[in-house]
């Protein structure tokens, strides 16, 4: 069987040239998602490796801004639904064959909306904010390698942006990299990706105030 990797098509577009520099060539395979109605909803990765070692990020939390995907870490309090939540993952993943990474997502109640295989824009947070992101541990558990550590940052926040292709982006750049040197951006298309930010302070007002300048919202 020839290993492959699943997601969503602009991540693996995203995750080609690197995988193609180390001579990791594997089969891309496209899941298609149903679209989220919840206004706020959480979400749970996992990493499981053909040798049953499985590794679970932390819960995360998803909301919307102005149509973006916004996510942040669930705060180290365990509430029922925290510990609900992860009981059906691990319930679910004690009996599968699937190797490989993937993702949960749940309503903030703790109900059940889907399950996925593969690395997602929900995943994005973890090239910043996770010890092994979950793109890497995808690859460790499709190459059959040992798990990294998918211990987490606090105090962090992500949040998508869609600019207009007509845009010039270097002067939003300029100016968000001037004004808060945490910014961090990954880009899975010219005009397209996510900013990520950490620390101390309104990281919601950062993101929103970095989204609007990179879609021209603001042009002062």
């Amino acid at each position: 069987m020839t290993p492959s990797l699943y997601g969503e098509k602009d991540l693996i577009d995203y995750l080609q040239w690197p995988m193609k520099s180390l001579g990791i060539f594997l089969t891309p395979r496209v899941v298609d998602r149903k679209s989220i109605s919840e206004e706020n909803f959480f979400s749970i990765h996992y990493a499981f490796s053909q040798h049953k070692q499985l590794s679970l990020w932390g819960i995360t939390e998803h909301s919307f801004y102005r149509g973006r995907l916004m996510s942040k870490p669930r705060s180290n309090d365990k509430s029922e639904v925290d510990e609900y939540i992860v009981g059906q993952v691990q319930s679910h993943l004690s009996t599968s064959e699937d190797f490989g990474s993937g993702l949960f997502r749940f309503t903030t109640g703790g109900e059940l909306i889907d399950h996925h295989r593969g690395v997602h824009r929900e995943s994005m947070w973890t090239l910043d904010f996770s010890y092994t992101s979950q793109f890497e541990n995808e690859l460790r558990g499709v190459l059959d390698l040992p798990l990294g550590d998918v211990s987490r940052e606090f105090d962090w926040m992500t949040l998508e942006f869609s600019a207009p292709d007509t845009l010039d982006m270097v002067h939003p750049y300029l100016h968000l990299c001037a004004r808060n040197p945490r910014y961090k951006f990954h880009h899975y298309g010219p005009f397209h990706g996510i900013v990520t930010v950490s620390g101390n302070g309104n990281l919601r007002e950062d993101l929103e105030h970095a989204v609007d300048y990179l879609e021209g919202v603001i042009t002062e």
